[in-house]
């Protein structure tokens, strides 16, 4: 269960909505982005039952608070675009991943495993861009008409 990050997200939203102030917080953000980097490659840590939640809730906090350099830069049209799609980039990575390997073995095409990233990244974005076009926004048109 992931209780634990539950009650985390949980805490953090309250405290996000009581205490926190809208300003610049790029310094803080770059120092848990390395804290977090620095966790995840230097220790042995078992992370998977929450325990990375523990930089990564401060990290969410912050962005979200911000109205630094770093807000600035990630409120580019193509990053807003980008999140739009993440639902279908979510959805879609493990049956696209699936299909390419099945396409590269039936052709026997050898490629190594930075090739495929790239074009795994290439192919996913398409697919992710039509889905969110074709079905994601009028399903979401027929959603707000029905209620």
């Amino acid at each position: 269960m992931h209780l634990n990050e539950f009650l985390i997200g949980n805490l953090s939203a309250m405290f996000f909505l009581t205490k926190m102030k809208v300003r610049n917080y790029d310094l803080l953000i770059i120092i848990f982005v390395f804290i977090t980097i620095i966790i995840l490659k230097f220790t042995s840590l078992q992370l998977h039952n929450g325990l990375l939640s523990v930089t990564f809730a401060p990290l969410i906090i912050l962005i979200s608070a911000n109205n630094g350099y770093i807000t600035k830069i990630f409120d580019n049209k193509i990053f807003c675009y980008l999140g739009e799609v993440s639902y279908s980039l979510y959805i879609l990575q493990y049956p696209v991943n699936k299909i390419m390997k099945k396409i590269f073995t039936y052709y026997n095409m050898p490629i190594d495993n930075m090739q495929f990233l790239f074009i795994f990244i290439l192919f996913l974005l398409v697919f992710s861009i039509i889905s969110y076009e074709l079905i994601e926004k009028n399903a979401r048109l027929l959603i707000k008409k029905l209620y």
